[in-house]
This record gives structure tokens, sequence and C-alpha cells, in this order.
């Protein structure tokens, strides 16, 4: 079945980023929250300010890990092949 939205906000909530908080930024990317407040601070890591806390977009989190991912499967894929 398809499920629509109850309500207008609900459909809004649907298609709206989805925001993590630092803290959970931090353990996804296996670093401190402060390390994520520096980056923040220093423009490194794009967020916003919601009633008093940073929020980050999970698409940041993803394209950072998805690169990460990336790079490591380049690097093995550089090295020879021991038979």
């Amino acid at each position: 079945m398809n499920e629509q939205p109850d309500t207008e906000s609900e459909a809004a909530d649907d298609q709206s980023p989805k925001l993590l908080k630092v803290r959970e930024v931090a353990v996804a990317l296996n670093v401190s929250a402060m390390t994520v407040y520096r980056d923040i601070e220093d423009g490194k890591v794009p967020a916003t300010r919601i009633r008093g806390s940073w929020r980050v977009p999970a698409s940041y989190v993803d394209d950072v890990l998805g690169d990460a991912l990336r790079r490591q499967a380049e690097a093995k894929a550089r090295r020879p092949h021991v038979a």
C-alpha cells in the first residue's frame, strides 16, 4: 500500500534534510565531539544552530564516509598482488 502523510507538515518533514546532533556526528565519524565543534567553527563542517544547538546534515556524514571507503578501495587496488 502507498501510505500518504496525514498532514501537510508530515509531507514537509519527508522533504526536510535529516540533521544530526554533534554527538551523533562524532560517533559516526569516530572522533570527539570537540573535534566536530572545532571543524564547525573552522568552516570545515556545514552546520546550523537550532535553538542553541548545532545540527549537521546527515548527507555530510554520508559524504565523508563514502569518500573514506572510496579512498580505501583505491589504496587496496594499488597494492601489489601477492600470490
